[in-house]
Protein backbone atom coordinates (compact mmCIF):
# COMPACT_ATOMS: atom_id res chain seq x y z
CA UNK A 1 0.00 0.00 0.00
CA UNK A 2 1.36 3.65 -1.13
CA UNK A 3 0.52 6.58 1.06
CA UNK A 4 0.03 9.61 -0.71
CA UNK A 5 2.00 12.86 0.29
CA UNK A 6 2.88 15.99 -1.57
CA UNK A 7 6.02 16.73 -2.86
CA UNK A 8 9.00 17.76 -0.55
CA UNK A 9 6.75 16.62 2.06
CA UNK A 10 8.06 13.92 4.92
CA UNK A 11 6.10 11.03 4.10
CA UNK A 12 3.17 10.76 5.89
CA UNK A 13 3.07 8.51 8.94
CA UNK A 14 2.42 4.67 9.17
CA UNK A 15 -0.38 3.75 12.26
CA UNK A 16 2.40 1.96 13.72
CA UNK A 17 5.44 4.75 13.32
CA UNK A 18 5.77 7.08 15.92
CA UNK A 19 4.59 10.62 15.38
CA UNK A 20 8.09 12.26 15.95
CA UNK A 21 9.86 9.79 13.31
CA UNK A 22 10.14 12.17 10.75
CA UNK A 23 11.03 15.13 13.32
CA UNK A 24 13.98 16.84 12.17
CA UNK A 25 16.93 15.74 13.75
CA UNK A 26 18.73 16.64 16.77
CA UNK A 27 21.84 19.59 16.29
CA UNK A 28 25.07 18.16 15.84
CA UNK A 29 27.64 19.12 18.84
CA UNK A 30 29.11 21.35 16.45
CA UNK A 31 25.74 23.40 16.14
CA UNK A 32 25.38 23.90 19.54
CA UNK A 33 27.08 26.96 20.77
CA UNK A 34 28.51 26.40 24.11
CA UNK A 35 32.47 26.13 25.53
CA UNK A 36 31.46 22.56 26.37
CA UNK A 37 29.93 21.65 22.93
CA UNK A 38 32.92 23.32 21.46
CA UNK A 39 35.32 21.22 23.71
CA UNK A 40 33.89 18.19 22.79
CA UNK A 41 33.81 18.51 19.03
CA UNK A 42 37.56 19.34 19.13
CA UNK A 43 37.88 15.82 20.32
CA UNK A 44 36.11 14.91 16.89
CA UNK A 45 38.54 17.35 14.66
CA UNK A 46 38.53 14.91 11.43
CA UNK A 47 34.78 14.50 11.42
CA UNK A 48 31.45 15.83 12.49
CA UNK A 49 29.78 13.66 14.94
CA UNK A 50 25.85 13.64 14.06
CA UNK A 51 23.51 14.50 16.81
CA UNK A 52 21.12 11.64 16.85
CA UNK A 53 24.68 9.25 17.94
CA UNK A 54 24.54 11.09 20.96
CA UNK A 55 21.63 10.29 24.29
CA UNK A 56 19.30 13.12 24.82
CA UNK A 57 21.10 13.73 28.12
CA UNK A 58 24.10 14.04 26.24
CA UNK A 59 22.98 16.87 24.22
CA UNK A 60 21.53 18.49 26.85
CA UNK A 61 24.35 18.49 28.83
CA UNK A 62 26.24 20.25 26.21
CA UNK A 63 23.27 22.58 25.45
CA UNK A 64 23.49 23.67 29.22
CA UNK A 65 27.57 24.06 28.70
CA UNK A 66 28.37 21.15 31.41
CA UNK A 67 31.30 18.75 30.34
CA UNK A 68 30.42 15.29 27.90
CA UNK A 69 32.96 13.00 28.46
CA UNK A 70 33.26 11.27 24.80
CA UNK A 71 34.91 8.11 25.94
CA UNK A 72 32.15 7.24 28.52
CA UNK A 73 29.84 4.76 26.94
CA UNK A 74 26.98 6.37 28.27
CA UNK A 75 27.33 9.42 26.27
CA UNK A 76 26.55 7.29 23.06
CA UNK A 77 22.96 5.82 22.09
CA UNK A 78 24.69 2.41 21.78
CA UNK A 79 27.79 0.24 21.64
CA UNK A 80 28.12 0.62 17.77
CA UNK A 81 27.88 4.49 17.74
CA UNK A 82 30.61 4.65 20.28
CA UNK A 83 32.98 2.74 18.47
CA UNK A 84 32.07 4.57 15.03
CA UNK A 85 32.75 7.52 16.83
CA UNK A 86 36.06 7.05 18.10
CA UNK A 87 37.18 5.52 14.97
CA UNK A 88 36.16 8.81 13.35
CA UNK A 89 38.16 10.24 16.20
CA UNK A 90 40.98 8.72 14.60
CA UNK A 91 40.69 9.52 10.95
CA UNK A 92 38.98 6.04 10.29
CA UNK A 93 35.56 6.51 8.03
CA UNK A 94 35.27 2.87 6.26
CA UNK A 95 36.00 -0.50 6.76
CA UNK A 96 36.28 -3.34 4.55
CA UNK A 97 36.07 -6.81 5.09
Amino acid sequence: MVLPSAPGAPPAALPDVPVGVHAAPPPTPAAIDTDAARQFTRAFARADIPGLWLRPAARTRLAANQPVDPNAATTWIDADRHAQAILRRHGITGLTP
